[in-house]
């Protein structure tokens, strides 16, 4: 399971990931990845659950909250912090009516 930073709680590494939400970057080894606030929260709440997927109904609740969100958004954000995570080694995998999982590059089947 992944681990929350003691003293913040906003920071988590799991899948050699972490995740910082302040600085809305993700750090794999020596690497740091710029990423928008939205694509951190969705790849924080992809990283709690590791190696476990999340539903999208979660991921919608848990990164954007009460506000109505069209799935559109959802997805191309997905697709944008896939597309940023592909650079450092690591993807979001679609869960065929399941929601999202984080994985290594090379992992997914």
């Amino acid at each position: 399971m992944a681990d929350l930073c003691p003293c913040c709680g906003q920071i988590i590494k799991g899948a050699d990931l972490k995740v910082s939400m302040e600085f809305n970057t993700v750090i794999c080894g020596s690497t740091a990845l710029a990423v928008t606030p939205k694509e951190c929260e969705i790849i924080f709440v992809l990283q709690k659950a590791w190696p476990h997927g999340v539903t999208q109904p979660r991921l919608i609740s848990e990164v954007w909250g009460h506000a109505a969100i069209e799935e559109p958004t959802v997805r191309n954000t997905v697709y944008t912090a896939r597309k940023k995570l592909n650079t450092i080694g690591y993807s979001i995998r679609a869960l065929r009516s399941r929601g999202y999982r984080i994985e290594r590059l090379g992992a997914m089947k």
